[in-house]
């Protein structure tokens, strides 16, 4: 329950062969500091495996800002990134800067 999003569960898919429920979240309100996207939950635990984000509102020049996070749920039941992924298109006057940023986190402690 998060004040100023509307939530609709999209139904079952599958992520990596393995099922999930698709959740996606829309801001109520129109804004380049609120995120929202696609949220795919383990169906048993309803932990979040991964989430699709953008920008509610893209400021000027942004033509694209996507992140895709996976997430790992540790042991101990800690919930931490395995890998981020970031889109960015800019398009100026004179030039489109388009970059992707791959991190992929490996040093979680596995017990």
């Amino acid at each position: 329950k998060r004040s100023g999003y509307d939530f609709t569960v999209k139904g079952a898919a599958e992520l990596d062969g393995k099922p999930v429920i698709l959740l996606q979240s829309r801001s109520r309100v129109r804004s380049k500091e609120k995120l929202e996207g696609v949220y795919f939950i383990h169906p048993e635990t309803f932990e979040v495996i991964r989430a699709e984000l953008t920008l509610a509102k893209k400021p000027g020049p942004l033509k694209r800002m996507e992140m895709e996070v996976d997430f790992l749920v540790l042991p101990e039941g800690y919930q931490v990134m395995k890998k981020a992924v970031m889109r960015i298109h800019v398009g100026l006057i004179v030039k489109n800067i388009r970059i992707e940023a791959v991190e992929t986190y490996s040093d979680h402690v596995l017990r």
